[in-house]
C-alpha cells in the first residue's frame, strides 16, 4: 500500500512511456544539521543550483557553464533575480513537503528573503 502523503511523484507514467501531467521543474532536498547549526535546505533546477545554509553563505551555481559547482555566483548582481527566484522556489518547496522544522526555525530570519515570497507575482521561471 502506498503512503498517505509523500512529498514525491510517482514513477509510474515514465515506466509506461507517457509523459506524466504535471512534472514538477525542480527538485529539494534538506538536510536539519544538529537543530541550530548545519541546517541547509538545496533547489536545483536543470540551469541553477541554490543552497541555503543559514548560518553561512548561500550558495548559487549555473550548472550550464559550471557543472562542477566551482564557482558561486550568489554574490554577482546580476544574479540577484534569479537567486531570488531559487528562494522563492525554496519556501515553496518548503510548505509543500510541510517542512515546518524549517519554516518556524531560525532559518526564517537568516535568509534575504523570507516565506513571504511565495505571495509574490511569479516573474520567471528559472
Amino acid at each position: 500500500q502506498p503512503l498517505s502523503k509523500c512529498s514525491g511523484s510517482s514513477l509510474l507514467p515514465f515506466l509506461k512511456g507517457e509523459e506524466p501531467a504535471a512534472w514538477r521543474d525542480s527538485f529539494y532536498a534538506q538536510c536539519n544539521g544538529t537543530e541550530l547549526y548545519y541546517i541547509s535546505r538545496m533547489v536545483k533546477t536543470r540551469k541553477y543550483k541554490f543552497v541555503y545554509n543559514p548560518t553561512d553563505l548561500d550558495e548559487l551555481y549555473d550548472l550550464e557553464h559550471d557543472p562542477y559547482e566551482l564557482v558561486n555566483v550568489a554574490a554577482r548582481p546580476e544574479m540577484a533575480g534569479v537567486l531570488k527566484q531559487m528562494y522563492k522556489k525554496m519556501w515553496e518547496n518548503a510548505f509543500a513537503s510541510e517542512d515546518m522544522n524549517f519554516v518556524t526555525y531560525i532559518p526564517t530570519v537568516t535568509g534575504l528573503y523570507g516565506p513571504s515570497i511565495i505571495n509574490e507575482r511569479q516573474e520567471e521561471t528559472v
